[in-house]
């Protein structure tokens, strides 16, 4: 996973709603122009002028999420967040082109659009409260996030929707919409949603709001942006996890620290030694298979060059550690019958010193001169089709050297210049002598053998399952899937 680089620049914000009489219409924008109309009446927006606002509680309760803390010495007032918008490029969207986007017809309500231009990508999430109250009988709006055209909005777009249904709430509850007083609190709502977004990433806004009763009711809108990584990859059961720093070293310091861990990863991780599959640590930690698959992806989450932050609350639930993804890489089983290649990627071996020292050093066996790294190297490059982990070390003298030889493919298949070369049998019951002389088969058909082959294991012959797979469902090694398979007529690809 690549690391994290940062949220795009949120460019504009709008605020459009229906008008009974003019249709679609920008209510708000900030900055001021960023949307432009050939109608008069459908752009134009109030213009924010903080000198002749009418106050509103709205005006002394703002505030940046910094300007809480005694480090906000820098934090923007109201002033410079109308400075800074002055002073930006200018940046203008034809709403004529997309008002049907922005009010769009009753069937693209209550759900996220993404609208794209050549230069802006505008984001927005309609609402329709309904109501006899309403002209129409419903209050259409959207608030809009503007961003640029190549911006990647995965980050924004929850944001854009929190933002509507908090919108939406506050309607319902208090009619901060349709009430004019309330309502034009909105353009310094989203002058201070656009700053704390774009220097802090999230924004809090706390806003007051008199009910019926004159009883004062407090509102906070909340919001900020995460980074949107990618799912991580499923987890087979017949992979081997492989842990990338002492978690269970981290485990005890801060459980000594009254910081608990997840019940499951507490038995999990003691037992992921870079032998065990997952099936087999499932066995082992006495945890159903797939809450082992869950904790192992969790640990999978990122590469270690791009660490995600998991917040774990304390036991006397007083504030936030950080936990790392990202502590794990997955292997294949290993065994002295599987087959290795190595990519063209050996050779970024001979380009950094540190680099080969790492690699002698996690290789070497404990207590054991360093072997020199040119027979490392030549070690790698001796790997390639057809050729057994077993033959290997025949043919390379390896138990001449002092390497362990697990730990050496390990290390190979973690920064991903070497890879395993997989058999999968397949299962037919037409060969004939071409085939025969062409494939790899691993036995003679047998009408007998087949009749006593379940249904069920003759369906994992289809050549989508190799050899770990089969073992690992099978609970059987290698050899004894082999031999299992003896007299059944399958090839290997």
């Amino acid at each position: 996973m690549d690391n994290f680089t940062g949220f795009p620049t949120i460019l504009g914000i709008v605020y459009a709603e229906f008008h009974a009489t003019f249709g679609p219409k920008v209510t708000f924008e900030v900055p001021e122009g960023i949307m432009t109309s050939n109608n008069p009446n459908l752009s134009g927006s109030l213009t924010i002028n903080s000198n002749n606002t009418p106050a509103s509680p709205l005006m002394s309760s703002i505030h940046s999420p910094l300007a809480m803390s005694p480090t906000s010495s820098h934090s923007p007032t109201l002033e410079h967040v109308e400075n800074t918008s002055s002073n930006r490029d200018a940046i203008t969207v034809d709403f004529d082109s997309l008002s049907e986007y922005i009010i769009p017809k009753r069937e693209l309500f209550n759900q996220l659009l993404i609208v794209s231009t050549p230069k802006y990508r505008v984001i927005g999430h309609p609402i329709s409260v309904e109501g006899e109250k309403y002209q129409r009988n419903a209050l259409l709006f959207n608030m809009c996030f503007v961003l640029a055209g190549d911006a990647d909005t995965s980050a924004h777009e929850p944001v854009v929707a929190k933002m509507a249904r908090l919108l939406r709430l506050l309607e319902v509850e208090s009619e901060f919409l349709s009430n004019p007083d309330t309502k034009q609190m909105l353009p310094n709502i989203m002058e201070h949603i656009m700053e704390g977004l774009n220097s802090y990433f999230e924004c809090r806004i706390p806003i007051g709001l008199q009910n019926e009763e004159d009883m004062i009711s407090a509102n906070t809108i909340d919001l900020k942006l995460f980074p949107r990584y990618p799912e991580p990859p499923v987890i087979h059961d017949y992979e081997v996890p492989v842990l990338i720093i002492d978690l269970v070293k981290i485990m005890e310091y801060e459980k000594s620290r009254d910081t608990y861990w997840d019940l499951t990863l507490q038995k999990v991780i003691p037992r992921i030694d870079g032998v065990s599959h997952v099936r087999r640590i499932a066995d082992l930690a006495d945890v159903a298979i797939d809450l082992v698959r869950l904790s192992v992806q969790h640990l999978l989450y990122v590469s270690l060059s791009g660490l995600a932050v998991l917040r774990v609350t304390r036991a006397d639930a007083m504030g936030d550690f950080d936990r790392y993804y990202g502590c794990v890489k997955m292997v294949d089983i290993f065994q002295f019958s599987n087959i290795y290649a190595v990519t063209g990627d050996v050779n970024m071996m001979l380009a950094k010193w540190s680099f080969q020292q790492d690699c002698l050093n996690f290789v070497t066996l404990q207590n054991q001169q360093q072997p020199s790294f040119a027979s490392i190297f030549r070690l790698y490059c001796g790997l390639r089709h057809g050729l057994t982990v077993r033959e290997w070390i025949e043919e390379n003298r390896v138990a001449e050297i002092n390497i362990d030889i697990r730990r050496f493919f390990i290390y190979g298949l973690v920064k991903g210049f070497v890879y395993r070369v997989h058999r999968y049998p397949v299962w037919t019951s037409l060969l004939d002598d071409d085939n025969n002389s062409n494939s790899n088969v691993v036995s003679t058909p047998s009408a007998f053998a087949i009749d006593l082959i379940p249904p069920k294991i003759q369906r994992l012959l289809d050549g989508t399952h190799h050899f770990d797979d089969l073992c690992t469902r099978l609970s059987l090694s290698a050899r004894e899937l082999e031999e299992f398979l003896a007299g059944v007529p399958v090839i290997c690809k």
